[in-house]
């Protein structure tokens, strides 16, 4: 959700952007007048003051956590370092109608950083491409996103052990297939999932 986006926000940088702008919610011309806003930072009882940050991502990362790195980036030295693979590239919301008895959740807004940016429809690149291997425990200490993750955070480069983009990726035909727990396309339109 965009609220929690809003929050993290807070706790990440709230105590030294506190009053700056977050992000910013843009309607369409028609609806900008009405619609348009901007989220500010807040100071929360335990908001840090961040120096570095680095985001662990898939190509499934969406929407409100690529909000939070988008709208974090202008405010991290050096911008905000992204480990494993690129984004989905979501920079839309949608808003719900009710018609005919049913509800709608239609695409009205897209959002931007503090510096305008939000084109990133085909998703945030990743700095250091890394393996998302889900037999290991998030947080284990053989996790190589979070190998490559703590590496970057002290060196500022890629471990040696970082995949190159497309180079040691199994290819989509030898993949094995994954199945489809989104369930029904009609429930990706709705965010339903």
């Amino acid at each position: 959700l965009v609220a929690t986006a809003e929050l993290l926000g807070d706790y990440l940088g709230g105590l030294v952007h506190e009053n700056l702008v977050f992000s910013k919610t843009l309607f369409n011309q028609d609806r900008a007048a009405a619609n348009n806003s901007q989220e500010f930072f807040e100071r929360r009882g335990n908001s840090m003051s961040l120096s570095k940050l680095v985001v662990i991502a898939t190509r499934s990362t969406a929407s409100a956590s690529e909000l939070v790195a988008n709208s974090m980036d202008p405010y991290v030295v050096g911008g905000i370092g992204i480990v494993g693979d690129d984004t989905l590239g979501k920079p839309v919301g949608q808003s719900g109608f009710d018609f005919c008895e049913k509800r709608l959740r239609l695409t009205t807004f897209q959002t931007v950083n503090a510096n305008d940016f939000g084109d990133y429809f085909d998703g945030l690149p990743a700095d250091c491409a890394a393996p998302d291997d889900v037999s290991v425990p998030v947080g284990d200490a053989a996790d190589p996103n979070l190998i490559t993750a703590l590496e970057y955070l002290d060196t500022g480069a890629c471990p040696p052990t970082a995949l190159l983009p497309g180079a040691a990726k199994p290819s989509p035909a030898l993949a094995p297939r994954k199945a489809d727990r989104r369930g029904p396309p009609w429930r990706e339109f709705a965010d339903a999932y």
